[in-house]
Protein backbone atom coordinates (compact mmCIF):
# COMPACT_ATOMS: atom_id res chain seq x y z
CA UNK A 1 0.00 0.00 0.00
CA UNK A 2 0.91 3.17 -0.21
CA UNK A 3 1.37 5.71 3.35
CA UNK A 4 2.06 9.00 2.95
CA UNK A 5 4.92 10.34 5.44
CA UNK A 6 2.83 12.88 6.68
CA UNK A 7 -0.41 10.64 7.57
CA UNK A 8 2.34 7.77 9.17
CA UNK A 9 2.27 8.60 12.71
CA UNK A 10 -1.77 8.60 12.60
CA UNK A 11 -1.72 5.34 10.88
CA UNK A 12 0.54 4.02 13.30
CA UNK A 13 -2.46 3.62 16.10
CA UNK A 14 -4.12 0.92 14.29
CA UNK A 15 -1.14 -0.40 13.11
CA UNK A 16 -1.10 1.24 10.09
CA UNK A 17 2.64 0.36 8.93
CA UNK A 18 4.36 -0.82 6.18
CA UNK A 19 4.89 -4.10 7.12
CA UNK A 20 1.23 -4.35 7.92
CA UNK A 21 -0.46 -2.22 5.28
CA UNK A 22 -1.04 -3.86 2.06
CA UNK A 23 -2.88 -6.04 -0.78
CA UNK A 24 -1.30 -9.63 -1.71
CA UNK A 25 -2.57 -10.62 -5.79
CA UNK A 26 -2.26 -14.45 -5.88
CA UNK A 27 -3.30 -16.58 -8.71
CA UNK A 28 -6.73 -17.13 -6.75
CA UNK A 29 -7.32 -14.27 -4.44
CA UNK A 30 -6.48 -10.53 -3.53
CA UNK A 31 -5.91 -9.95 0.43
CA UNK A 32 -6.70 -6.26 1.37
CA UNK A 33 -4.81 -5.86 5.17
CA UNK A 34 -4.50 -2.50 6.40
CA UNK A 35 -3.12 -3.08 10.18
CA UNK A 36 -5.61 -4.05 12.55
CA UNK A 37 -8.57 -1.93 10.99
CA UNK A 38 -8.93 -4.56 7.91
CA UNK A 39 -8.20 -7.96 6.92
CA UNK A 40 -10.19 -9.19 3.88
CA UNK A 41 -9.46 -11.78 1.14
CA UNK A 42 -11.85 -11.97 -1.94
CA UNK A 43 -11.32 -14.70 -4.91
CA UNK A 44 -10.17 -13.09 -7.92
CA UNK A 45 -13.30 -14.77 -10.27
CA UNK A 46 -15.00 -12.34 -7.49
CA UNK A 47 -13.76 -9.24 -8.47
CA UNK A 48 -15.93 -7.15 -11.04
CA UNK A 49 -13.50 -4.27 -12.23
CA UNK A 50 -10.40 -2.72 -11.09
CA UNK A 51 -10.31 0.89 -12.05
CA UNK A 52 -8.02 4.20 -11.07
CA UNK A 53 -9.95 6.56 -9.13
CA UNK A 54 -9.58 9.72 -7.66
CA UNK A 55 -9.48 10.26 -3.68
CA UNK A 56 -10.43 13.33 -2.25
CA UNK A 57 -8.70 14.82 1.05
CA UNK A 58 -11.64 15.21 2.24
CA UNK A 59 -12.49 11.53 1.56
CA UNK A 60 -10.17 10.87 4.75
CA UNK A 61 -7.02 9.20 5.30
CA UNK A 62 -7.08 5.80 7.25
CA UNK A 63 -9.94 3.29 7.80
CA UNK A 64 -12.81 4.69 6.24
CA UNK A 65 -16.71 3.11 5.68
CA UNK A 66 -19.21 4.37 3.47
CA UNK A 67 -22.26 3.45 2.17
CA UNK A 68 -21.83 -0.21 0.68
CA UNK A 69 -17.69 0.33 0.39
CA UNK A 70 -14.87 0.84 2.38
CA UNK A 71 -11.54 2.69 1.56
CA UNK A 72 -8.11 1.63 2.97
CA UNK A 73 -6.20 4.66 2.17
CA UNK A 74 -3.33 6.46 3.63
CA UNK A 75 -2.84 8.57 0.48
CA UNK A 76 -4.70 10.69 -2.04
CA UNK A 77 -2.80 9.54 -4.91
CA UNK A 78 -2.29 6.54 -6.36
CA UNK A 79 -5.63 4.98 -5.31
CA UNK A 80 -7.77 2.22 -6.78
CA UNK A 81 -11.32 1.21 -6.89
CA UNK A 82 -11.91 -2.42 -6.36
CA UNK A 83 -15.81 -3.90 -7.45
CA UNK A 84 -16.93 -6.86 -6.40
CA UNK A 85 -19.41 -8.92 -8.61
CA UNK A 86 -21.84 -8.79 -5.19
CA UNK A 87 -21.80 -7.76 -1.99
CA UNK A 88 -19.07 -9.04 0.72
CA UNK A 89 -19.26 -9.35 4.51
CA UNK A 90 -16.19 -7.24 6.01
CA UNK A 91 -15.68 -5.95 9.28
CA UNK A 92 -14.11 -2.71 9.41
CA UNK A 93 -12.26 -2.02 12.47
CA UNK A 94 -14.35 -4.85 14.02
CA UNK A 95 -17.20 -3.80 12.65
CA UNK A 96 -19.37 -5.97 10.18
CA UNK A 97 -20.87 -4.18 7.31
CA UNK A 98 -21.54 -5.14 3.20
CA UNK A 99 -19.21 -4.01 1.31
CA UNK A 100 -19.60 -3.43 -2.64
CA UNK A 101 -15.94 -2.21 -3.03
CA UNK A 102 -12.77 -1.03 -1.62
CA UNK A 103 -10.83 1.96 -2.61
CA UNK A 104 -7.13 1.34 -1.84
CA UNK A 105 -3.80 3.39 -2.08
CA UNK A 106 -1.24 1.41 -3.50
CA UNK A 107 2.47 2.22 -4.97
CA UNK A 108 1.84 1.24 -8.42
CA UNK A 109 -1.70 1.68 -9.76
CA UNK A 110 -1.58 1.09 -13.35
CA UNK A 111 0.42 -1.68 -12.69
CA UNK A 112 -2.08 -2.86 -10.27
CA UNK A 113 -4.87 -2.27 -12.19
CA UNK A 114 -2.90 -4.53 -15.07
CA UNK A 115 -2.14 -7.09 -12.83
CA UNK A 116 -5.83 -7.65 -11.81
CA UNK A 117 -7.00 -7.51 -15.17
CA UNK A 118 -4.26 -10.10 -16.50
CA UNK A 119 -6.10 -12.49 -14.30
CA UNK A 120 -9.57 -12.54 -16.30
CA UNK A 121 -11.03 -9.82 -13.72
CA UNK A 122 -13.81 -7.98 -16.00
CA UNK A 123 -12.40 -4.35 -17.17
Amino acid sequence: MRLDRIWKPFLWVLGGTPDRSFVDVEPERVTFKFGEGFDHSVPRSEIAKVERTAYPLWGGIGWRMGRRSVAIVGSTKSVVKVSFRAPRRVRMIGIPMQCSQVYVSVEDADGFVRELGAGGVGQ
